[in-house]
C-alpha cells in the first residue's frame, strides 16, 4: 500500500508541476479537478489541494458562462465536466473540507444547461461533438446534481435556443464557435438544429463517432448537420 501511495502522489506531483502545459478548457479543468482529488485523498498533499483550489478558481470564472453553458459549447463536454464537478463535492463532503468557491453553483448550472438541451427521449441534442450517449446516464448525472434546476429555455452566451410546442421541442444552436484554444469540440454547425416530438427524434445532426477519428472530422463539417451549406463551403473553420 505504501508503495502504491508513493507512485501516486508522485504522479500527482508531477501533474502539479504540468498544469496547465498544453491543456485548454473542460480537458484543463478535468486535470485541476483531478489534482484536487489527489490533495484530498493522498498524505500529505495539502500543497496540490492548494494549487488545485487555486487554478480551479480561476478556471471556473474564466470557462463557465453567466448563463451556466461552458465555453467550449458542447453538450457532452458539459455533461462529462458536471459529472466531474459533482464527484468533486462528494469527496470533500466524504474529507469534511470546505467545498471550494463556486462549486454548488457551477453544478446547478450546468445541470440546468444539460437539462435545457435535452430531448423528451432523455437523449443529448448532438452538437459540437455530442455522440449518442445513453440517457440513463444523463438522467443519473442531473439526480446527483440535486439544488434548484431551472427549466431553461435559452443560453444567450453559449448560444442555444429552446423551443416548446405541446409535445414538439426544437433545440437550436444559434451561437459562434469558439475561439481557437476552445474549439476541440467544434463543429462547423451554425444554426443547425435538431427536432423531436414526444420521445421521437425526427431532425437531428450526425453527431460524433464514438472513436473513429476519421468518422468525427467528417461529422464536424457542416453538410453533416441539419442547416444550410453555402457553395459547398463549411460556415467556419475546422483546424
Amino acid at each position: 500500500v505504501a508503495l502504491l501511495m508513493g507512485r501516486l502522489y508522485r504522479q500527482a506531483a508531477h501533474l502539479a508541476r504540468a498544469l496547465s502545459d498544453g491543456l485548454y478548457g473542460a480537458s484543463l479543468l478535468k486535470a485541476v479537478i483531478s489534482l484536487m482529488l489527489a490533495g484530498l485523498m493522498l498524505p500529505k498533499g495539502e500543497r496540490l489541494l492548494v494549487q488545485g483550489r487555486r487554478l480551479f478558481t480561476r478556471e471556473v470564472s474564466r470557462q463557465m458562462l453567466a448563463d451556466g453553458g461552458h465555453i467550449e459549447r458542447s453538450p457532452q463536454s458539459m455533461l462529462e465536466i458536471l459529472i466531474h464537478l459533482i464527484d468533486l463535492r462528494e469527496i470533500f463532503t466524504a474529507a469534511r473540507r470546505p467545498h471550494p468557491d463556486h462549486l454548488q453553483l457551477a453544478i446547478e448550472n450546468l445541470a440546468s444547461a444539460v437539462l435545457m438541451l435535452c430531448h423528451n427521449d432523455g437523449h443529448l441534442a448532438a452538437f459540437n461533438d455530442t455522440a449518442e450517449l445513453d440517457p440513463r446516464l444523463i438522467e443519473a448525472a442531473l439526480r446527483r446534481a440535486g439544488g434548484r434546476l431551472r427549466s431553461l429555455n435559452q443560453l444567450p452566451i453559449t448560444g442555444f435556443q429552446r423551443m416548446e410546442c405541446g409535445k414538439s421541442v426544437a433545440l437550436v444552436d444559434c451561437g459562434a464557435p469558439p475561439r481557437h484554444g476552445l474549439d476541440l469540440h467544434a463543429h462547423a454547425g451554425t444554426l443547425s438544429f435538431e427536432f423531436s416530438h414526444d420521445e421521437e427524434r425526427v431532425i437531428v445532426n450526425c453527431g460524433a463517432h464514438p472513436w473513429s477519428k476519421e468518422w468525427q472530422q467528417v461529422q464536424r463539417t457542416t453538410a453533416a448537420h441539419s442547416t444550410m451549406v453555402v457553395d459547398n463551403v463549411n460556415s467556419s473553420m475546422l483546424l
